[in-house]
């Protein structure tokens, strides 16, 4: 699921799947990327390549053909440092994962209080009686241990083998005038785990002796999802979009834009990977009662007549991640491009307000500067300054439970800010051939929200990444 990558793309993006193919002339181009984390966690290479061209005098076709390979280690789930022991990931079955724990854990106490009943005169039933109510009470204890003001949270990470997603993008252009344009685009991404196939139709219509441009989409996006851990996973999603886009020539030096836009998701929304610790969903009682005396019941009825709210058993207070089935998300996007003669350059201001129904309120603020310089290079630095709120059923780890069922710990839905700088740089080798490189730099922690981030001492999912990539364009 390469999507999920922070530099690759987010959550809250709806532009992943709409840039602007290269039309109009023909035209052929390459470019790489590398992202990688700090810590030893997750890394990505992306191989991106497409070829346009004209078909006829007013129709455009466009094809791209993309290639991730990622691999690293990624979040599964968070706990306070001081009942980490007492947690395990699902190796195998949960019924295999859980039992194995608990007779581990307390077959010492059990057997010492099983032999002190049975030397004190006890029965075997007495005495197992005795050893079990014993065994409970010091899991119970040991599970309900307090959370002390000072804890720390402790990510626990879990290893992604190399994998590679590939897809194919497919776009048509048409001239119907000078002022109307229609384009068609299509494609299919498939991965290990994940398919996903979009469709997108936009209209551009120039008026106002074409100082003004008025832009209307729409897309279709269906994706299947599966686990490389769980074979019997095979679930569905699918995204509406809708987008409107406003653009004026303010005057010779000056071009204001403005771009909102609609996504509608609905589905399976959960990652399959992420699990959440949930304290008091199953007591110890219960534990032992529908999983350690297997004898009384199979293993799988034991599962089912546990009350999870519907959840995934993964471990001791561990399940997978559920969050809700539908998403609302809306963008509202403005921005400057101003010529400076000064300097022969241009400046570039953009502002994106994001929010949907799941709470999450996002800012983002970018800075890019355009300059010139003879020889045929071109140099831009920016800056880039991005915070969000946190997911109203996110927290890195829960003490109780929620009314409507809903959990996560994955770091993408806390509250958290961004700081990236960065800098690209183009080289005409001739009129038709130019390369370009560039870099970018990301400081991401929860510190850096607007407001701060609320979780006491704590730095939870604080992390660097940067990104570097290059590329050549060739013009025909």
């Amino acid at each position: 699921m390469a999507l999920s990558l922070p530099g690759v793309g987010n959550s809250d993006g709806l532009d992943s799947w709409f840039e602007d193919f290269p039309l109009h002339s023909p035209k052929a181009e390459y470019q790489y990327m590398h992202y990688e984390e700090g810590g030893n966690r997750m890394e990505a290479n992306v191989h991106h390549s497409a070829v346009s061209l004209g078909i006829f005098d007013r129709l455009n076709a466009s094809v791209a053909y993309n290639v991730d390979i990622y691999s690293g280690a990624t979040p599964s789930y968070s706990v306070p440092d001081n009942v980490a022991d007492v947690i395990t990931s699902a190796t195998g079955t949960a019924f295999a994962t859980v039992t194995g724990l608990i007779s581990n854990r307390f077959k010492d106490i059990t057997n010492e209080a099983f032999e002190e009943a049975r030397n004190g005169g006890a029965s075997i039933e007495e005495a197992a009686a005795i050893a079990r109510s014993l065994a409970i009470a010091n899991m119970d204890e040991l599970l309900n241990q307090p959370v002390s003001t000072n804890f720390r949270t402790l990510e626990i990470f879990a290893y992604q083998p190399l994998e590679r997603r590939r897809d194919v993008n497919l776009s048509f252009e048409y001239e119907l005038d000078e002022q109307l344009t229609y384009t068609l685009s299509g494609g299919h991404s498939q991965e290990a785990d994940y398919e996903s196939t979009f469709v997108y139709a936009n209209a551009n219509y120039e008026f106002n002796d074409k100082l003004s441009t008025v832009t209307a989409g729409f897309g279709y996006i269906l994706d299947d999802i599966g686990s490389v851990i769980d074979a019997n996973l095979n679930e569905k999603k699918d995204d509406q979009i809708y987008r409107l886009g406003l653009s004026h020539i303010l005057n010779k030096n000056s071009v204001f834009s403005l771009e909102t836009s609609f996504r509608r998701s609905s589905g399976f929304l959960s990652n399959p990977y992420k699990t959440v610790y949930i304290r008091g969903l199953i007591t110890a009682e219960e534990y032992f009662s529908g999983l350690v005396d297997r004898g009384v019941m199979t293993a799988e009825d034991a599962l089912e007549q546990l009350d999870t709210q519907g959840l995934t058993l993964a471990g001791v207070d561990l399940f997978f991640e559920r969050r809700p089935k539908k998403r609302s998300q809306w963008v509202f996007a403005p921005k400057l491009v101003q010529y400076v003669p000064q300097f022969d350059a241009a400046l570039h201001l953009g502002y994106r307000y994001y929010t949907d129904n799941w709470n999450i309120d996002s800012n983002t603020f970018e800075v890019k500067w355009f300059q010139p310089f003879s020889g045929g290079w071109l140099i831009s630095p920016r800056f880039r300054y991005y915070s969000q709120s946190k997911a109203k059923f996110f927290s890195p780890f829960f003490l109780e439970s929620r009314e409507d069922g809903n959990y996560s710990s994955d770091f993408r839905l806390s509250g958290y800010g961004t700081i990236s700088t960065g800098m690209q740089v183009e080289k005409s080798i001739i009129d038709q051939v130019s390369i370009n490189a560039g870099a970018e730099w990301t400081t991401h922690k929860g510190s850096l929200k607007l407001g701060g981030n609320g979780l006491t001492n704590s730095s939870y999912a604080d992390i660097d990444y940067f990104t570097v990539t290059a590329g050549i364009n060739i013009k025909f």
